[in-house]
């Protein structure tokens, strides 16, 4: 709205050729200025001299102050390369090509269907340059664009929005960019694929060349709509963080990240060390406790691994975009299958350790034990990710996968009601069902110890205390952590140092509790090795 008004005014000023406080229109031209320091317009005719666009040039004091750069027109019939290798101090420039004027009627009216198709209003060019982003801001913590460099909105009124050929716009950047992380864009007001937010969106826009001598580096966008525009760093931002916080969110990101990678890799070789006892001691791998163990232990590998050593970025990198497309979706329905096996099989635990605490007597197991286990753990699974897969296929892509053809987002995993749905809403399911049955596991063993055995057994304290410990990783607790990260603004921080290095450590407190701590499968170990020393060849089963 304010846009149009701004347009409104500039072209009528043009038109009756009268002069805007502080302001001389340049007759000869056909241009009219309007400047201010954050903040300058040029409401252009190109009939009179041909001039169709500006271009801004720093001023040798080193102002940052637009009103204090040097100006120069630029016709229809001029060079983008000349742009491009010309002065390296450049800052933005950008006008409608010969081409582009000589087919302008092609352009269709900016009307509403029901109302009356007036006269074309006389040809107009508003072109506009912001010195910052801070009016296009938007509305959530993370974002996956920002500017680099000037904002420069380009309007015809009364034609528009969209054009027959491309609008060339030439930037300065403010810094420097590498390979995939650059994109040219635009302020899009009313995304059609999002609820609320307006966003930077590269729909319609091109990087077409750099300049090879200048640092950073000038670059030449098209686009085939006229609006605002920007030369767009592709990541991951948050907002709202100066410097000194932002620097210290990278600190604490690092450590994450670091605490994170290492918490796997614990957990990777518990999982290996549990399944080479499997592999040594038959009786051991027998057992029922030992079957599910094992079971856990692959869905916990394979979450793991998904984390560490799958990196959308290199597996997409340098391919075609349809691939990338189902290398994203694919990546993002086996992440979404591992966290669920995760869970089902965290459920199967739980309820034996129910059936062994709280049952207790005759603890009866279901016939087929075993085999239902399965359809459990590992079928039931498959039915969130499929009804993703075949309802809702492109939530497993990143919000900006369609706009940025340079694609750098690694987080392909289910967005919006399929994350509710797909992940959130079972997780939470059988995590209530699972604290339900800690809470009842660890009421059981206190007062049945309590009546048996003396309060200040500090042995049968130690056994309860440890046992608390094992049921808080084997039944998936420490997720609770990961709840609160989300829910808690002023302690999320501390919610994620804990996450991090909790949740990571399941496989590893796994195998430290059932093959090291656990007094039977040591005694394997034990008389395995003793019969390495003695050159023994004896199997142990």
């Amino acid at each position: 709205m304010n846009e149009r008004i701004m347009n409104e005014i500039l072209v009528n000023a043009s038109i009756s050729n009268k002069t805007i406080s502080g302001q001389e229109a340049n007759r000869l031209l056909g241009v009219i200025e309007v400047k201010a320091k954050n903040i300058i317009s040029y409401v252009i005719d190109p009939t009179v001299a041909n001039v169709s666009g500006i271009a801004l040039y720093q001023s040798g004091s080193n102002s940052s102050d637009l009103s204090d750069f040097q100006l120069e027109y630029l016709y229809a019939n001029q060079s983008t390369v000349d742009l491009l290798e010309g002065r390296s101090d450049l800052e933005v420039a950008t006008f409608v090509p010969q081409d582009l004027l000589v087919r302008i009627n092609e352009i269709n009216q900016t009307v509403s269907p029901n109302i009356t198709v007036q006269p074309k209003p006389p040809l107009r060019i508003v072109i506009t340059v912001m010195a910052t982003d801070r009016m296009f801001q938007e509305n959530r913590n993370v974002s996956y664009y920002r500017a680099n460099g000037r904002i420069v909105t380009v309007t015809i009124p009364g034609y528009g929005p969209n054009l027959p050929t491309f609008l060339p716009i030439v930037f300065h950047t403010t810094q420097d960019i590498g390979n995939g992380s650059q994109a040219c864009g635009f302020w899009n007001f009313a995304p059609t694929d999002r609820d609320v937010y307006s966003e930077w969106s590269t729909t319609g826009c091109e990087f077409l060349s750099m300049s090879s001598t200048t640092d950073p580096p000038i670059v030449l966008c098209g686009c085939s709509h006229i609006t605002n525009f920007a030369f767009l760093l592709t990541g991951v931002f948050k907002h709202e963080l100066p410097p000194e916080e932002l620097l210290i969110y990278e600190m604490h990101a690092f450590a994450l990240d670091l605490i994170t990678v290492l918490g796997c890799s614990l957990s990777l070789a518990g999982v290996v060390g549990i399944w080479i006892t499997a592999i040594f001691f038959k009786t051991w791998r027998e057992k029922a406790g030992s079957k599910v163990i094992l079971h856990l232990s692959v869905g916990i590998a394979m979450q793991m691994l998904l984390f560490l050593f799958i990196n959308a970025e290199y597996l997409i990198k340098d391919i075609n975009n349809a691939d990338k497309r189902i290398i994203c979706i694919t990546l993002g329905a086996l992440l979404q299958y591992s966290v669920l096996v995760v869970f089902a099989w965290m459920l199967i635990t739980a309820y034996l350790q129910y059936l062994r605490y709280v049952v207790v007597f005759g603890n009866p197991r279901p016939p087929h034990f075993t085999i239902k286990s399965i359809i459990v753990g590992w079928i039931l699974p498959t039915i969130p990710v499929i009804l993703v897969l075949g309802l809702a296929t492109d939530s497993y892509l990143p919000p900006n996968f369609y706009d940025n053809v340079n694609f750098r987002e690694k987080n392909c995993y289910p967005h919006g009601n399929s994350l509710y749905f797909g992940v959130l809403l079972p997780v939470a399911v059988i995590f209530l069902a699972n604290f339900a049955t800690y809470i009842a596991v660890i009421y059981s063993i206190t007062r049945k110890m309590d009546k048996s055995t003396k309060k200040n057994d500090t042995k049968i304290q130690l056994a309860q205390f440890r046992l608390s410990v094992l049921l808080f990783f084997l039944l998936g607790m420490s997720w609770i952590f990961g709840f609160l990260v989300y829910t808690e603004q002023d302690g999320n921080l501390i919610f994620s140092y804990l996450f991090c290095i909790i949740a990571t450590l399941q496989g590893f407190v796994l195998f430290a509790y059932f093959v090291i701590m656990d007094p039977s499968t040591r005694k394997l170990w034990e008389q395995f090795f003793t019969s390495l020393r003695c050159g023994k060849s004896e199997k142990f089963t």
